[in-house]
């Protein structure tokens, strides 16, 4: 009998051991509760955990105190994370990231402060990473990027170009009479008959000349560039009786310099700078003048980007007024096998020569044609740059390829 009690003594201690075993190390591990996120100090005060703080101070013995979260992001001392990065807040802690648009260089999406960042610029349209619609060009900007309409595109109703969001269509012609006795075979002698004999184009309002002088030239150099693929290694020019000249080089993309020379123009780039990294066969480069069609975008406005505009007030210092432009060189459209030429690798350097020479208080500019969404367009200064100007010629760059011309604008102080 002895022996069945002994045999219940273990069950015993351990029911009569578990209430006293929390009881006991309470007791020893603090004389108060300590609220969470905090610990005991020498078993009579408590202290809040790294990155937690109470309003009594480091140190306290409140029961009824709390260990609050310490935004390190916020004021009055928010963490420095550096340029283009963002401060995260965590219970008890922080972490930096890099702001959207932008990548580690290191490879770590996480990091404490100034001295570990390195947040650079995202080029989602190289990366394919953006979102732009196939009708049209993706544009990397400063932790951005836009979507543009292609050449001879505009926007659908109800989108604007250069957003994220543009869907763009087809422009269309506005209706106007056709010329008799051209002849569809031989489109740049086409386009010199029409500058010969404009017929009722020139009856049209300015806005609608430049509608469709726009769409000729774009629709003539799409046209060129897709009969060009059909030709072989070489290179071709042509001069139509108007004046107009073509020159193409197909070629198979290498890494040396490429020069088209005309009469008044002259086109200096790589194939590196314009090259498809898709396409391993023959690239076309091409250059169109065409002389008289001044006739018809003469009358355009221009338009200077910020920085440009900025350099002319600084320069002249007082406010000037644009009374009036001249274009002194023919009209040119510079054009590749790959139509993404927003945004070159490198600059396409021209040389224009011209017979007039700027006098006082006229400038010269670089300019290319911007088609505008009401169908109109103007000159705009915007990825063109004049790198020397003689007294008959002009050198420019730019960072992308299009209809240029060299444009003198003549200025009054007020």
């Amino acid at each position: 009998m002895r022996n069945k009690y002994l045999s219940l003594l273990p069950g015993l201690l351990v029911l009569l051991l578990f209430p006293m075993g929390p009881t006991a190390q309470n007791s020893k591990a603090c004389a108060l509760p300590c609220p969470p996120n905090s610990s005991c100090v020498n078993g009579t005060a408590c202290r809040c955990a790294p990155g937690f703080i109470s309003f009594s101070g480091e140190i306290f013995t409140d029961p009824l105190e709390s260990c609050d979260d310490i935004n390190e992001c916020g004021p009055p001392s928010p963490v420095d994370c550096g340029s283009s990065a963002d401060c995260q807040n965590t219970e008890g802690g922080y972490y930096c990231t890099c702001s959207p648009g932008y990548e580690p260089v290191s490879g770590a999406m996480i990091f404490r402060n100034e001295s570990e960042n390195t947040c650079r610029d995202v080029d989602e349209c190289s990366s394919r990473q953006h979102q732009c619609h196939n009708s049209t060009v993706c544009i990397n900007t400063v932790g951005s990027y836009t979507c543009h309409c292609r050449q001879g595109w505009e926007p659908k109703p109800g989108f604007w170009d250069k957003q994220r969001n543009t869907i763009c269509k087809e422009i269309s012609f506005p209706t106007w009479t056709a010329l008799s006795g051209i002849k569809s075979q031989d489109l740049v002698q086409e386009m010199g008959d029409l500058l010969e004999t404009p017929g009722d184009l020139k009856t049209l309002p300015f806005s609608e000349q430049h509608f469709v002088v726009t769409n000729l030239l774009f629709g003539l150099e799409n046209v060129l560039r897709g009969v060009s693929k059909a030709l072989p290694k070489g290179s071709f020019t042509f001069n139509s009786s108007a004046g107009i000249e073509l020159s193409l080089e197909v070629q198979v993309p290498s890494y040396r310099n490429i020069t088209l020379i005309q009469k008044q123009t002259k086109m200096m780039l790589t194939w590196d700078a314009v090259r498809d990294s898709g396409d391993s066969g023959l690239a076309v480069v091409g250059l169109l003048s065409t002389p008289g069609m001044d006739r018809f975008l003469a009358e355009a406005p221009l338009v200077l980007d910020a920085e440009e505009l900025t350099t002319l007030h600084e320069t002249h210092r007082g406010l000037l007024q644009e009374t009036s432009h001249i274009l002194l060189s023919d009209v040119i459209s510079a054009f590749i096998t790959n139509k993404d030429t927003e945004n070159l690798r490198s600059p396409v350097t021209f040389v224009f020569q011209h017979s007039v020479t700027p006098g006082p208080r006229e400038k010269v500019h670089c300019v290319y044609w911007e088609h505008g969404q009401n169908g109109s367009g103007h000159w705009d200064t915007r990825g063109c740059w004049v790198t020397s100007t003689r007294d008959n010629s002009t050198t420019c760059q730019c960072s992308h390829l299009s209809i240029f011309a060299v444009l003198m604008a003549h200025y009054s102080v007020q």
